[in-house]
């Protein structure tokens, strides 16, 4: 009886806490200026967003990438294995 009211309990709660607690949205004060989420940039455009991108490639010439060794070959040899149709009875 006591593992039955357990798991009444159990449910009960995930119940609530995953379907029935109120959505927790936050709220601004009517003076209060708007997140950054809610203002909108209408100058944004693929060609600004490109211009502000830093790729800074000096980590090429890091010593630690530089020690870096390559394992095995490129490209992947892939083996074929097992059989083309594996639901037709084995040939014994």
């Amino acid at each position: 009886m006591i593992i039955l009211v357990v798991m009444v309990l159990a449910i009960l709660i995930t119940l609530y806490f995953y379907f029935l607690r109120p959505s927790q949205v936050p709220t601004t004060e009517p003076g209060a200026p708007p997140s950054t989420s809610a203002v909108i940039d209408e100058e944004v455009s693929i060609e600004n967003i490109i211009k502000k991108i830093n790729f800074d490639i000096n980590f090429l010439k890091n010593p630690y990438f530089l020690t870096l060794k390559i394992y095995g070959e490129w490209p992947l040899k892939i083996e074929e294995r097992g059989r083309t149709n594996p639901f037709l009875p084995l040939p014994y």
